[in-house]
């Protein structure tokens, strides 16, 4: 009564298998943990950015009131030191003795001076005035005009860099007038080289490769913690690219990303003092902002690596345990088909798994349902009062009742027979 089935559809045969689908299932459960890692990471490091920028700008604040502390300390001892009875009196020969021995208290390479309100030096402790010749002070016109206007304002005033004469080098000059009533007949000129200012900035506990540099109003610098490019010499008197000047002119305060002398990617908090109008820069690499994001990443990827490695391996312990009794529930079902009339074709006893016993329960009932349906059909068929018989179109019968043979006068071993 049943025929050779037919083949089991394209679709059925290319749909995925239970391992594809378990694998696609690790990994969708496993890369929401992954972007949600990421995404993590990527806010940290923002804000690790922001608040290293921040700091370094506390920093650089910090470092600013410590350098106008540094030039407020020589303007009031200046300031004593304009208040010599001597200088008063315009007795320059007693009040030379002062000068030198206040000068003698300064730092090498100090130089103190007494000069008239045009400009001209009129002492100079770095000078024996027993010498002949010119006082080696730096550019006069440049120093006329810087000590005229202290002269004419009546208030201290501190330079920017400048070349001073001789093996001095570059100096930086504070500048205090000596008042009287309704003028200021001297100044008094403190000149000192920017290492004392160096000084001050080598003293910060800064982490490796941060630099910190500080710039006079032309943007020239005064002192930094850098290396040349080069490697050798200094970077004093040198001054920072326009790009970076305008930029840090632009505010008093912020943090700005730029390349350095050395064509490397930094980020710099600035700040500008409000009454020297010098500027303290503290430039950190982007490599070593970026360091923190790259570990987390790496640490992201190993991770990620060993979740979903385990989770494959779970993957395939289960189905180790799942395929064995699916092939089996699929034999018994093969098995059943092939053995049609054999209602216990679907072997029983657990198969190891709770849905493939219920799947081969469910066949065995179908099995005994067909079985039952069959033999209530054949009964049906060979009980039928009138001739009833199962062919094919090339004429030949393959099963009658009874009453069918009769009427044909045939026996069943005829229908066997094929006649």
């Amino acid at each position: 009564m049943h025929a050779n089935r037919p083949p089991a559809p394209a679709a059925t045969r290319a749909a995925p298998s239970l391992r594809r689908r378990l694998h696609l299932l690790v990994l969708v459960s496993t890369m929401p943990f992954m972007l949600l890692f990421l995404g993590t990471a990527v806010m940290q490091h923002r804000l690790g950015r922001a608040q290293a920028g921040a700091a370094a700008l506390d920093l650089a604040r910090a470092l600013t009131l410590g350098v106008e502390r540094e030039l407020a300390t020589a303007v009031a001892t200046l300031e004593v030191l304009a208040l010599s009875p001597s200088l008063q009196s315009s007795d320059l020969t007693a009040f030379r003795a002062e000068l030198m021995r206040y000068a003698g208290a300064q730092a090498p390479g100090t130089g103190v001076m007494l000069l008239d309100a045009s400009g001209t030096p009129l002492i100079d402790s770095r000078i024996d005035p027993n010498l002949p010749g010119l006082l080696p002070h730096q550019d006069q016109a440049v120093v006329a005009d810087f000590t005229q206007a202290a002269a004419r304002t009546g208030k201290p005033a501190v330079s920017g860099l400048f070349p001073a004469a001789g093996a001095l080098g570059l100096q930086v000059a504070v500048d205090v007038p000596v008042m009287r009533p309704g003028q200021a007949p001297y100044v008094l000129s403190l000149a000192m080289q920017p290492t004392r200012l160096d000084t001050l900035l080598h003293t910060l506990p800064l982490p490796d490769r941060v630099i910190v540099a500080l710039f006079d109003r032309a943007g020239a610098v005064l002192a930094t913690t850098a290396i040349p490019p080069d490697g050798t010499g200094r970077l004093t008197g040198r001054v920072a690219p326009a790009r970076i000047l305008d930029r840090m002119k632009a505010q008093t305060a912020g943090v700005l990303a730029h390349a350095n002398l050395n064509g490397e990617a930094v980020q710099t908090a600035f700040n500008r003092s409000a009454t020297l109008g010098w500027t303290v820069a503290i430039s950190t690499p982007q490599s070593l902002l970026m360091a923190p994001l790259w570990r987390n990443l790496a640490l992201m990827l190993l991770a990620g690596a060993a979740t979903l490695g385990v989770s494959l391996l779970l993957a395939r312990l289960l189905l180790l345990r799942v395929l064995p009794p699916m092939r089996a529930l699929a034999a018994q079902a093969q098995e059943a088909a092939a053995q049609d009339a054999n209602p216990g074709g679907v072997g029983a006893g657990s198969l190891g798994l709770l849905e493939a016993d219920l799947v081969a329960d469910a066949l065995r009932a179908a099995a005994r349902d067909r079985a039952a349906a069959r033999d209530e059909l054949q009964t049906l068929f060979d009980a039928a009062p009138i001739g009833v018989f199962r062919g094919s179109l090339d004429g030949r019968v393959h099963a009658a009742n009874d009453a069918y043979l009769d009427l044909a006068d045939a026996t069943q071993a005829d229908v066997a027979a094929g006649r």
